[in-house]
């Protein structure tokens, strides 16, 4: 007498556990960038400190995203597309305001004010 389920059927209800477990993946893989990058912003003293903590960051989600993407290759699409949304929304966010400059740093000419009354001319 065989059973009615083979070893290769999933069980009922693995399915939509499979999607919620990637979906739970990929919202954690945004919210630790998420977080990282509001922890990194403000630890830094300044802007180019605060870029090279998030990029650190970044490296080292990374590098965890591919050590547990080799336990379990199932996990790979959803960390990539949460850390792929976060990085793109970051580079957005906090790199377009680079781009434009409200401060202009130019050397320009300046003549010394004038301390002579005007003249009136005569005819």
């Amino acid at each position: 007498m065989t059973s009615s389920t083979s070893r290769s059927d999933p069980a009922p209800g693995a399915v939509g556990g499979a999607a919620v477990v990637k979906l739970t993946a990929a919202v954690g893989m945004m919210l630790v960038l998420v977080l990282g990058i509001f922890v990194s912003g403000r630890l830094a003293a300044d802007d180019r400190a605060a870029m090279l903590l998030t990029a650190v960051w970044f490296a080292v989600v990374l590098v965890g995203g591919l050590v547990l993407t080799r336990r379990r290759a199932s996990l790979r699409l959803p960390l990539a597309a949460g850390y792929a949304i976060v990085a793109a929304a970051a580079t957005i966010v906090l790199g377009l305001p680079m781009l434009g400059d409200d401060e202009v740093n130019e050397r320009v000419v300046v003549a010394a004010a004038s301390l002579a009354t005007p003249r009136t001319w005569a005819r």
